[in-house]
């Protein structure tokens, strides 16, 4: 019996050509949203973030919806009951977690701290403004890595060897950040681990989106350390002054580049996958669900 080199025996694409044509068409549609923004006047960080977003975003619609014959929702971004509470936890999480970072650092004399002469109204703004921008990397971040890519490797080759891959491509993809080093790679990779975790648990993107942002939020803003080598000081409450030793700190990469981050993230991440309150809803919608095919199917 000959082989389709395209379809399964059920008739859906084959994995390894859904894969291909997934990250073709998002790093396509990233590039239309990001050249459209590089024309626009007065462009931010907002903007291109947003672009980024707006991006990913599109390129798994057409994907879930076309070549899956699924909601958009899939992917792990329905709005059915909990999403507030897994962004609200997963905040809380990733907040708390650079937290401990932070204090390990300073109670060790790792980095001392300059607070800014900011009035009510200007330290609003940067708080307000720095989480906007935050949560929409963030997601884009976790659509992109986490999202339709992971979920339909995961389909092929399981669970652990699917975030093994795409932790690594999530690090990789950081790998040209300024001052980065062998500890930040290991960082950048337990911290794709940690993602991948979150979103296995509740089997949507939201959990995975709070703490990727309350982690980075409370180290660029809250603490004002360097975020993957990037140091934006105009988002930042706080100005952190990191020392040696580097191999502790992170130096100017930032906490991420540090074993004290090490020790936090892995312990994060043990907390995760042990934790019972994280589960997915009743009757969530996921890539591999067959419940809903038929029904979507004829909308």
């Amino acid at each position: 019996m000959a082989v389709n080199l395209f379809f399964e025996r059920s008739g859906e694409v084959r994995t390894g050509w859904r894969l291909l044509a997934g990250a073709v068409l998002m790093v396509f549609c990233v590039s239309v949203a990001l050249f459209v923004w590089l024309a626009l006047p007065g462009r931010n960080l907002h903007g291109q973030a947003l672009a980024a977003l707006s991006g990913v975003l599109l390129a798994s619609w057409i994907m879930t919806r076309f070549v899956n014959r699924k909601p958009l929702a899939a992917i792990g971004l329905g709005f059915g009951p909990g999403v507030w509470k897994d962004l609200g936890t997963g905040a809380i999480v990733g907040v708390l977690a650079m937290g401990f970072v932070t204090l390990a650092l300073a109670v060790t004399g790792g980095v001392t701290f300059v607070t800014k002469q900011l009035s009510v109204p200007d330290g609003t703004w940067i708080a307000g403004s720095a989480a906007v921008y935050t949560a929409l990397a963030a997601m884009a971040e976790e659509v992109t890595f986490r999202g339709y890519l992971f979920q339909t490797l995961t389909q092929a080759i399981t669970l652990l060897p699917s975030s093994l891959i795409m932790s690594g491509i999530f690090l990789l993809a950081h790998s040209w950040n300024p001052s980065s080093g062998m500890l930040a790679f290991i960082n950048l990779g337990l911290a794709g681990l940690l993602f991948s975790a979150a979103y296995a648990k509740t089997k949507r993107l939201w959990l995975p989106v709070g703490i990727h942002w309350g982690w980075n939020y409370a180290q660029g803003t809250l603490f004002g350390f360097p975020t993957s080598g990037i140091v934006v000081q105009d988002r930042a409450l706080l100005t952190a002054a990191v020392h040696e030793p580097h191999w502790w700190t992170g130096g100017a990469f930032g906490p991420e580049g540090g074993l004290a981050a090490t020790v936090i993230v892995m312990a994060t991440l043990w907390y995760v996958l042990v934790a019972g309150r994280f589960k997915p809803p009743a009757s969530v919608v996921t890539l591999d669900s067959l419940e809903d095919l038929v029904t979507f199917s004829k909308n």
